[in-house]
């Protein structure tokens, strides 16, 4: 006779063979993102072409701004300045992933196959947000600005709130792109947005050039016949150029030509002195971590006379406060500013470096007790004797303790028997009520600080971490 069919247990393993089904499909395998390892250095490798094309470009543009003067011209290197903002913004971003990674002891390819760090970095301070205002409010600019720019760029980025996948469903842009997304699938759509960028900026820069070249056909002794076939050269054979040879290019011994190699010579002069304040600036700068609300010092062992040779500058406008070695800002707000050096000399207005900066909110403020411990959770009855009061701190940004002051908090007792007492406390020192709390303590009682409030320099109050110890001999 058969033996009677146990129908349950079929179920179960149809059951576990669908489960598993299932989640074969959901997992992406990790080879299958491997390769967009090369997609992303495919990026970098263009980017760093590009910047190398724009570099010579400005070169162009910057030593014919005396030509150009009228009011598309204008619009056009007004809409290039937004163009590079917005890069230099993403280029800022992408270092603060890199550093934020560095900080968790990791890197981009050690977290490659990895979605929850990466989405704890996004959306630490709104920044994936941050990122996508900057873009929209960028797309908008450019549309409004009338000039020709093609709309390919914006269906590439793109600049719309929602986007619709190929089943028909409607995602928000962060989420398509960038959130619940493996880093090998997000930063490489960072990096494509931050290459499309810089294709803008080129394109913008080529109407400017075309400009020049009709310029200097209408007029030959404008001078720019030589940057011109420099630049000619360059982007034929996208190679870097700037040596003082190429300079000496098709002389024909006209006076003209003469003039433009004697201004060529000039401009290199002046390049190798802006060089050289670049790195003096560049040296003296403290822009890694920047807080609203507290004293931030930027600008450390700068040795040139500021008020009489340069000026420092914040857009939007910051006082900075000089002192003997450097100087201080106190930003008002949190968001992105930028850090400019004006040369003043001969009544001169030039801006000869900039940099944007993103000013962050100030950390949330940690207490701890003014005597050693020496166990993390344990506490002897002659260490706790000899402390008291509190101490606020916010790390690195607060060193010496300046820019967090606690309000109050309130500590209890349980004894050993389960037994409660509680004392609110005003102010950082203990007072009477908590001292004599204190005295009372026993081997085996626990201590707990919480419900600590803090005020910081920013005018923001905060709720700090509760503190608990066991009493030991």
């Amino acid at each position: 006779m058969a033996a009677e069919i146990n129908i349950n247990r079929y179920r179960l393993i149809t059951l576990l063979y669908v489960i598993f089904v299932c989640i074969s499909v959901l997992n992406i395998p990790s080879s299958l993102l491997d390769s967009n390892q090369f997609v992303i250095k495919t990026y970098e490798h263009h980017e760093k072409n590009k910047l190398k094309l724009l570099n010579q470009y400005d070169r162009v543009i910057s030593a014919n701004v005396t030509i150009l003067s009228n009011d598309s011209i204008n619009n056009y290197l007004t809409l290039k300045r937004k163009t590079h903002d917005l890069f230099v913004y993403i280029d800022q971003m992408d270092q603060l992933i890199i550093k934020s990674l560095a900080e968790k002891k990791t890197t981009i390819w050690k977290e490659f196959n990895k979605k929850r760090l990466i989405e704890t970095i996004l959306l630490k301070d709104s920044l994936i947000y941050k990122f996508k205002e900057k873009l929209f409010e960028f797309g908008e600019v450019a549309k409004q600005s009338k000039l020709v720019i093609s709309e390919n760029f914006f269906e590439l980025l793109p600049t719309s709130k929602n986007i619709t996948t190929q089943t028909g469903k409607v995602v928000e842009w962060e989420r398509f792109f960038f959130l619940h997304k493996p880093l090998a699938v997000c930063y490489m759509q960072f990096k494509r947005i931050k290459l499309l960028v810089l294709e803008i900026e080129q394109m913008i820069q080529q109407s400017i050039i075309e400009v020049i070249r009709e310029k200097n056909v209408e007029n030959p002794q404008a001078g720019v016949d030589t940057l011109l076939k420099k630049l000619r050269s360059y982007e034929a054979t996208q190679v870097a150029v700037g040596k003082n040879e190429d300079l000496q290019e098709n002389k024909v011994g006209s006076k003209a030509i003469a003039t433009q190699q004697l201004r060529n010579d000039m401009v290199v002069e002046n390049s190798a002195q802006k060089e050289k304040l670049f790195q003096k600036i560049i040296n003296s700068l403290h822009t890694e971590k920047l807080f609203a609300g507290v004293s931030n010092q930027i600008l450390k062992g700068f040795d040139l006379q500021l008020e009489r040779d340069y000026k420092l500058q914040i857009v939007p406008s910051v006082m900075v406060r000089q002192g003997d070695d450097g100087c201080t800002v106190n930003f008002p707000n949190t968001g992105m500013y930028q850090i400019q050096f004006i040369d003043i000399r001969n009544q001169k207005t030039d801006v000869v470096f900039s940099k944007n900066v993103f000013v962050e909110a100030l950390p949330d403020p940690y207490v701890r007790l003014n005597t050693p411990v020496k166990g993390r959770d344990v506490i002897s009855v002659h260490d706790i004797l000899s402390t008291n009061r509190l101490i606020a701190s916010l790390g690195f940004v607060d060193q010496a303790g300046k820019n967090a002051r606690i309000n109050g908090y309130r500590v209890t007792k349980v004894t050993k028997t389960g037994d409660t007492q509680s004392a609110n406390n005003q102010g950082d020192f203990f007072q009477p009520a908590v001292q004599s709390l204190i005295r009372k303590l026993q081997k085996g009682d626990m201590l707990l600080f919480d419900n600590v409030t803090v005020s910081l320099a920013d005018g923001t109050t905060r709720s700090s971490n509760s503190l608990m110890y066991k009493i030991i001999e």
